[in-house]
């Protein structure tokens, strides 16, 4: 069985230390602060999370946006309604590989920020090109920036609030099945996005 917890502060070291462990991006301690941190657990060990952050400044934005273009980004994010920020979703390589669990965790990340009713908008975002694949994916999933920072290639998604626990669903379902399609930009619901096409569903 997994269970899904708010983490007290004992516990946000050993998430912080695993996120890097399996991402190579630290959180800043002070991040931490004000925002509400979920572990999942199995048999009393911690074995993937994530963060809802609702405090400016974004991580989102500062960490997969280039400087030159994150003061245009926060505006278009601000027309849009209030913002909740999905980050730092992690799950152990081990447990990945174990297909019920792997959609558990996805879809009980998705319900928790579809819970928040106070915002409009989730943002999330990624320098893995197999995430951005699936944060793609959904139909109400679009893709708002890219970028390139480290010489990596990065990825901005929102999405609805009201829309996103079906659109994890729609993620869990093509994992299964192995589909694929393009990403959508946030200017044409009605075109490809000029960037890759999906080739493999992949965590």
């Amino acid at each position: 069985m997994i269970r899904i917890s708010r983490l007290s502060s004992k516990d946000l070291c050993h998430f912080q230390t695993r996120y890097l462990d399996l991402s190579g991006l630290s959180i800043p301690p002070g991040y931490l602060r004000g925002q509400t941190v979920y572990g999942f657990f199995r048999r009393g060990q911690m074995i993937g999370g994530f963060i809802l952050g609702k405090e400016q400044p974004l991580r989102t934005t500062e960490v997969f946006c280039s400087p030159d273009s994150r003061d245009r980004l926060n505006r278009s994010l601000e027309s849009k309604g209030r913002v909740l920020e999905i980050c730092c979703f992690w799950i152990e390589r081990s447990f990945r590989k174990i297909p019920w669990i792997n959609a558990w965790c996805w879809l009980r990340m998705a319900w928790a920020a579809s819970m928040e009713r106070s915002f409009d908008i989730l943002l999330f975002g990624t320098n893995s090109s197999g995430l951005a694949k699936m944060y793609g994916y959904p139909k109400n999933a679009f893709l708002l920036h890219s970028d390139q920072i480290g010489g990596r290639d990065t990825y901005i998604f929102y999405a609805k609030r009201t829309h996103f626990l079906a659109g994890v669903f729609e993620i869990v379902l093509a994992k299964v099945f192995r589909k694929t399609r393009g990403f959508r930009s946030s200017t044409d619901r009605g075109l490809t996005a000029k960037l890759q096409t999906m080739k493999e569903m992949c965590f």
